[in-house]
């Protein structure tokens, strides 16, 4: 399987991506590799983050309520949703091991939880606008993330 399709279903894009997002719905469709049949279809706030957990088994959507949302990579259903966030959720990554889930807001937070309980164990503040891209280093001690900004911020600590 394979994350190989997002369809919009909003308005055209403008040079001012993060406003011209907000609101918008695009569709996820994860694609069976050898044939390239849709095997799900997920709605999803255009802007919203997309990522595998490493093992392959699960992936992240945003949903309509903008809540990260632990999918089963098998059946599509949701398997763990956490709470629900007051900014937009526009970028998201498991860690290594799949006990953490990181996703960054377009209110410039990059915030951490616990994949299993849902609860929010940390929020990283200094990029001032959108967050659109989080990763996770290989060893899951150091956050990456990139901003509207312009800024590149490395996090280490004990996620």
């Amino acid at each position: 399987m394979i994350p190989a399709k997002i369809e919009d279903q909003g308005a055209p894009p403008t040079p001012d991506v993060p406003a011209q997002r907000a609101g918008r719905t695009v569709t996820a469709v994860v694609l069976e590799a050898e044939t390239g049949g849709a095997i799900h279809t997920i709605p999803t706030p255009a802007g919203g983050g997309l990522a595998w957990s490493r093992d392959g088994r699960r992936f992240l959507t945003v949903d309509q309520d903008n809540a990260l949302c632990i999918r089963d990579a098998a059946t599509g259903g949701a398997v763990g949703t956490l709470p629900r966030q007051s900014s937009r959720i526009t970028a998201a990554a498991f860690s290594p091991d799949g006990r953490r889930v990181i996703g960054g807001g377009n209110d410039g937070a990059v915030r951490v939880w616990d994949a299993a309980t849902g609860r929010q164990t940390h929020t990283l503040l200094g990029h001032v606008g959108e967050v659109f891209c989080v990763a996770v280093s290989p060893d899951g001690t150091r956050i990456a993330s990139g901003g509207w900004d312009g800024a590149i911020k490395i996090w280490g600590g004990a996620f």
